[in-house]
């Protein structure tokens, strides 16, 4: 065994991933180690519960669904709802013609919404009582770039997310990612470039629609793993990176707009993912070193925690979900997910799980609840 390092944040997630009801099993080990929570899992390919398969992209297609790829899902009681991208087709609307990637919602394997009017890809989804809210991408086939993202309630389109830069889409490239909803109130996290040689990027949220800004940078790449949590009272946690120094994707988490303090012994760390139970906030990424050399990291509440991980196992750790005050981790390989359980007092790592597949795994979300 060698000891790593691993920082953890607890992050609330509203946001999560539902898929269809291919339960095939036949596939790696699934063995569930602690059965007394219930563990949701995806990638862009499959979504899992409990280490069985739900669902595979390529199985929806062949059943009809014409969906390519799966995105942000959600879990409310028994039923699970997930974003999906869709086979490419081109519809025109005014001037412009547009991409329609045949974005849709699924509850449990059926089609609930469908926007077929602009190019969409449905990216994240949120549940709050019986209201289903999601994000529609909407990219521009001239240029590529996203247009205008769209939140959406129960079907029908609220508004688009204008950005700092006054919508002027044929310059400024608006992204979003996560989508929260804590009482009457919709958080979406995203930045947006203004183009043009300076690449200026602000990066932030809109809360109801009015843009908030967060921080600011020279380069666009480094907001594009940044995630955005909110608290029920309100707290905002804002997970981004940064340009520093020349060294790419320093990343920062802020609290209400404010930075909050994370120790780490190399010259740059990343983080992947957080939750937060109670105040307490956990952190999953990395700790690189002047060599680049790369250690897994959990961080709590700015400091690390240090664990061991098995020899010569090389998934990734890039997923975190607290439920009950127990911590719960998840990595992956080219084949294969895996779920862990951490003990932040012992410093150790426990397998609860894990799940093989014959196409490639990715993990794009991971969600934990006590049954």
């Amino acid at each position: 065994m060698r000891t790593e390092k691993l920082l953890v944040v607890f992050v609330f997630l509203g946001v999560m991933y539902s898929c269809s009801s291919d339960e095939n099993n036949s596939n790696g080990d699934n063995t569930n180690q602690n059965p007394g929570f219930e563990y949701f899992a995806s990638s862009s390919n499959y979504f899992w519960k409990d280490f069985v398969t739900l669902c595979n992209a390529e199985e929806l297609y062949d059943t009809g669904l014409p969906v390519t790829d799966l995105y942000g899902f959600a879990v409310s009681g028994n039923d699970i709802y997930q974003g999906a991208e869709a086979r490419f087709r081109t519809v025109y609307s005014g001037n412009d013609h547009y991409l329609n990637f045949g974005g849709c919602v699924l509850k449990n394997n059926t089609i609930l919404y469908s926007d077929t009017g602009e190019g969409t890809a449905v990216r994240y989804v949120a549940v709050k009582g019986s209201d289903v809210y999601y994000l529609s991408m909407h990219m521009s086939e001239v240029t590529g770039q996203p247009v205008a993202p769209k939140l959406w309630k129960n079907g029908v389109m609220q508004y688009e997310l204008i950005g700092p830069y006054n919508g002027n889409w044929s310059t400024a490239n608006p992204w979003t990612f996560d989508l929260c909803v804590v009482g009457t109130d919709v958080y979406v996290g995203g930045w947006q470039s203004n183009g043009g040689s300076s690449f200026t990027t602000q990066c932030g949220y809109w809360k109801n629609g009015n843009f908030i800004q967060v921080t600011y940078g020279q380069d666009p790449a480094v907001f594009a793993k940044s995630k955005l949590k909110v608290t029920e009272n309100g707290d905002v946690y804002f997970m981004t990176g940064f340009s520093v120094g020349g060294l790419r994707y320093q990343s920062k988490i802020f609290k209400n707009g404010v930075e909050f303090p994370i120790t780490y012994e190399g010259v740059r760390s990343v983080f992947f993912d957080f939750d937060i139970s109670g105040t307490d906030l956990y952190i999953v990424g990395t700790d690189i070193d002047e060599s680049n050399n790369s250690t897994k990291t959990i961080w709590k509440n700015g400091t690390p925690i240090y664990f061991s991980f098995p020899e010569n196992n090389y998934e990734e750790m890039t997923k975190i979900s607290i439920s009950d005050n127990r911590v719960f981790t998840g990595s992956y390989s080219s084949y294969n997910m895996t779920i862990w359980e951490l003990n932040p007092a012992a410093g150790s790592l426990a397998k609860v799980g894990s799940k093989s597949e014959p196409y490639g795994v990715g993990l794009t979300q991971l969600y934990v609840r006590k049954k």
